[in-house]
């Protein structure tokens, strides 16, 4: 994972602590862009990488995922 990379899940995580609600590629991208970062392609792979990292738990199908915190164990 890039330093970049890294940044970006910080803030992503962050928002979602600091906001609630499950995210959506849409509700990231929308946050990232207030940042300068574009992307929608950005926003799903940092999401897929949180959950891969077992930051997020990934709910629903591909086309309408939705992604919450993942509970402490």
């Amino acid at each position: 994972m890039t330093a970049h990379q890294q940044a970006r899940l910080a803030r992503l995580l962050a928002h979602l602590k600091a906001n609630g609600g499950p995210a959506t590629t849409g509700r990231i991208h929308r946050l990232y862009r207030t940042h300068g970062i574009p992307g929608r392609t950005t926003a799903r792979g940092d999401l897929e990488a949180a959950t891969t990292a077992g930051l997020l738990t990934a709910h629903g199908p591909t086309n309408h995922r939705t992604y919450t915190l993942r509970e402490p164990a």
